[in-house]
């Protein structure tokens, strides 16, 4: 991940929180982009509340390369779980 995404990525508003774990042991190409990545590298991405990844509420994004996050990112939408709802009135009350 440049640099450059990983600030784009952090400055979302729908990201709370983003980590990478790499694995070094095995690295491939991928054919399309040409770029060299980790085998078995993980990218985590913690969404903001009010935020979910799919219809069963997932609010964490999990893929092995950029392209796998990004094309996730695209179907966050709107959450309004309990948690969510919860969290966002406590974060009113809060000064």
């Amino acid at each position: 991940m440049t640099p450059k995404t990983f600030l784009a990525l952090k400055n979302n508003p729908k990201v709370d929180d983003l980590s990478y774990e790499p694995d070094n042991s095995s690295k491939e190409i991928n054919p399309e982009t040409g770029h060299e990545f980790e085998v078995g590298s993980i990218y985590w991405v913690y969404l903001a509340t009010g935020w979910c990844h799919d219809d069963e509420g997932k609010h964490l994004v999990t893929g092995s390369n950029l392209a796998d996050i990004h094309e996730q990112m695209r179907e966050i939408q709107p959450c309004e779980c309990d948690q969510c709802i919860s969290q966002k009135e406590q974060n009113k009350d809060t000064p």
